[in-house]
């Protein structure tokens, strides 16, 4: 159905959005303009030191455009749905593991009704990986391209994780030794953008599983080079990992001029800066003390990757 408003170019799409696979739409949405995306991507992707107001405000008008119905719909529980938009427009339909549909609205409104049905995505049949990790890497590394990737749609599997390809340029090898100045490797991630990829530099931990390099999930420290020739990472060096039974020593760190932006590196970076490690003035945060990048390994080894099987107790 469409309805005409007064301003002759306004319009009322309204429809059935329905999935060829099952009965409900649990998760349908009708986007107007791709708007969420063409948001983001102007205004959030690369915020610069400095801009922290500026991020600020555009952040939370990103979390309004997310809630609010003029740009987003969803279908009820019998699958309409109505949206308001101009005939210059173009829908956006979308469901969790079915092929997107974009339509011109100047093409649905031709339409006696509007009755979209988004096809599953193609399945394979789930081939598990039951050997252990042939080898271990850990590493700092200079980002060179975190990209969102399709994941295999596998059709007896559900996943709630984001997959991205990860491409890194190798400075320092600290265990494993990987050959190669640089190194390719997948990471999944439930809660979007895995948080390594805001930084610069990191250290890492990559397994190979069945010949296949993958990020060990949510391990990394954010690392910065010193001025005596080190990396070190600021800030409590057991933020990640509380239950850390290791001797290493917090220790002040000479970062040389490295600062960060409270508003940018707290909320786009996900940091937090708490006394004594860092000293706040303003917007500007100065590290002050933390642990290198060798002691961080040694905080691991103790926890996630013993936990995971990489390490013993006596190791």
């Amino acid at each position: 159905m469409v309805s005409l408003f007064a301003a002759a170019q306004r319009v009322q799409i309204s429809g059935r959005l329905k999935e060829s696979s099952v009965q409900s739409m649990s998760f349908g949405q009708i986007i107007l303009n791709d708007t969420l995306q063409k948001f983001s991507k102007a205004y959030l992707a690369s915020p610069e030191p400095g801009e922290g107001a500026k991020f600020s405000e555009h952040y939370k008008e990103f979390l309004k455009l997310s809630q609010d119905t003029v740009y987003i719909a969803r279908p009820n529980t019998m699958h309409r749905f109505s949206i308001t938009a101009d005939l210059k427009d173009s829908l956006i339909f979308k469901s969790y593991q079915h092929i997107t549909q974009r339509h011109a609205v100047s093409d649905l409104i031709r339409k006696d009704s509007v009755e979209i049905t988004l096809l599953k995505q193609p399945c394979l049949p789930y081939q598990n990986c039951d050997q252990p990790a042939e080898k271990l890497y850990v590493f700092i590394a200079e980002k060179i391209s975190v990209n969102y990737a399709r994941d295999t749609l596998y059709c007896d599997r559900f996943s709630m994780d984001s997959k991205f390809d990860a491409s890194y340029k190798i400075i320092k090898n600290l265990y494993g030794d990987f050959k190669g100045d640089s190194i390719k490797f997948t990471a999944y991630d439930h809660y979007g953008v895995p948080a390594f990829s805001h930084h610069k530099y990191v250290l890492l931990f990559v397994s190979k599983y069945c010949g296949k390099l993958f990020h060990e999930k949510y391990q990394y420290f954010d690392v910065y080079p010193t001025t005596n020739g080190r990396w070190a990472s600021p800030g409590d060096p057991r933020r990640f990992n509380s239950s850390d039974t290791s001797r290493v020593q917090i220790e002040k760190i000479p970062f040389g001029t490295l600062n960060f932006d409270k508003i940018i590196d707290g909320v786009y970076h996900n940091m937090t800066f708490t006394s004594p490690y860092f000293k706040i003035e303003g917007n500007c945060v100065e590290p002050i003390m933390g642990a290198y990048a060798e002691e961080l390994f040694e905080i691991k080894k103790k926890t996630v990757l013993k936990a995971r099987g990489f390490f013993s107790e006596k190791q």
